[in-house]
């Protein structure tokens, strides 16, 4: 039969090890990373072995959901379409690729009979490898290779992903509407780890970067700005808990603060979103996001205005569409909308990794625009004729039904609430 390849967090390996040998005995060729020998570039033969895998099988729990090495081994596999068989431990279905239907297995049990012949029918489509080429090798480097040290590849993997979260993606202006010009928003929203750097700046509370947040009408025109609005409440809650830095208001909490680096950051007002921004801007030659995006130079950082924000996400046509429909379409299945978004019916609880919806890409490439978190917008809007004092936010969150994650969805809160299920992104104007 066919090599079937297991992805899985090593806190799960004693289950990890019960399915290779079931797999065996059903007369599959197995690949675990175990399987490695001393002296093995491990890097390079992980990716060898997946490469030539018949089918891959991955062992979701929430473990290997925070793996680095689990998603970087599911991405591959996503963009090499491998016959994806996922199996739910513990948690909650998680994924974000294209796949059969999980099994869950969260008992502890091993996979029905089914699934072994589902496996087998799928991975014989596919000549096998002889078992003589699945033994562990030393990956021989070809004349035109430049890396041999594997932890040189490692740290260049890792790199590469880093870079990705600090991205930005140009959104080209649209002829007659009200966003002409174009303009840059992150790929992802601002994740806990990039937040901390603010938190953790000498100047936190520095009055430059709390004072004059520009003012946007409910028509996304300039009318100004908040003048010492966000400085007035920043100082009232730093007296209030006696301190110098104003923290996340789930910074501590293990599902959504600092211990969940790459989840997005929560718990923030909009005035913490806006001197994010602006301490970004005061510091962009010395950020990641300067070497990430070599060629922008910005004049100001903001957060996006609705029709910005909603041009990123491809637009309102039809009301019923999300950031990933085709223009003019919109898929219904439920099951199709939680392999693309953290939303309510997904069944999760908490945000998760802003790079863990890679299908949820909207029509320009920018991720996560729909569930994990409300976005503040720039923008305020009229609410009960109480003027400049509701803001916009967009987008849907994991704790908001599915209907909330459609582009054309929109809700309004105070520029102080720090709800657990807000967040941001970040945007450049061109001008």
């Amino acid at each position: 039969m066919g090599h079937i390849f297991i992805s899985y967090s090593h806190k799960d390996r004693d289950y990890a090890h019960r399915l290779q040998d079931a797999l065996q005995a059903e007369g599959f060729e197995v690949w675990i990373d175990d399987r490695i020998d001393y002296g093995d570039e491990w890097p390079m033969v992980i990716q060898d072995r997946l490469d030539a895998c018949d089918a891959f099988i991955l062992v979701a729990t929430e473990d290997s959901y925070k793996s680095k090495w689990v998603q970087k081994e599911v991405t591959r596999a996503q963009r090499l379409d491998k016959p994806f068989f996922p199996l739910l431990l513990s948690g909650y279905p998680w994924l974000s690729i294209e796949s059969t239907q999980y099994v869950d297995v969260k008992d502890k049990s091993l996979p029905p009979e089914r699934f072994y012949k589902r496996l087998a029918k799928v991975s014989q489509r596919n000549k096998p490898l002889p078992s003589e080429e699945l033994k562990p090798q030393k990956h021989i480097v070809k004349p035109v290779a430049v890396e041999t040290n594997p932890l040189e590849t490692l740290n260049s993997l890792l790199e590469e992903e880093h870079q990705d979260l600090h991205r930005f993606i140009e959104i080209p202006g649209q002829k007659d509407s009200k966003v002409a010009y174009p303009f840059w928003i992150g790929k992802y929203p601002v994740t806990n780890e990039q937040y901390e750097r603010f938190l953790n700046a000498p100047d936190f509370a520095n009055p430059v970067y709390w004072l004059e947040f520009p003012k946007f009408d409910e028509n996304c025109e300039p009318i100004g700005d908040w003048g010492k609005g966000g400085l007035d409440w920043l100082q009232g809650k730093l007296k209030k808990a006696k301190s110098k830095v104003l923290s996340p208001s789930l910074w501590d909490d293990k599902d959504f603060g600092k211990s969940n680096p790459n989840n997005p950051v929560v718990g923030i007002s909009y005035y913490e979103a806006c001197a994010y921004c602006a301490w970004l801007f005061q510091n962009w030659d010395t950020v990641a996001e300067s070497k990430a995006n070599s060629s922008l130079k910005p004049h100001a950082i903001r957060l996006p205005l609705e029709n910005e924000w909603t041009r990123a996400a491809g637009g309102e046509d039809p009301a019923e569409r999300y950031p990933w429909d085709e223009t003019g379409k919109s898929i219904a299945s439920l099951k199709e909308i939680i392999r693309r978004a953290n939303i309510l019916e997904s069944g999760i609880g908490h945000t998760t990794p802003v790079n863990a919806y890679e299908l949820g890409r909207s029509l320009f490439g920018v991720v996560d625009m729909s569930g994990n978190v409300w976005e503040w917008q720039a923008n305020y809007t009229n609410f009960k004729n109480i003027r400049n004092s509701f803001l916009r936010v967009r987008g849907g969150s994991w704790k908001d039904i599915q209907d909330c994650a459609l582009v054309a969805h929109r809700r309004c809160y105070l520029p102080y609430y720090r709800y657990p299920n807000f967040g941001f992104r970040v945007c450049l104007p061109s001008d």
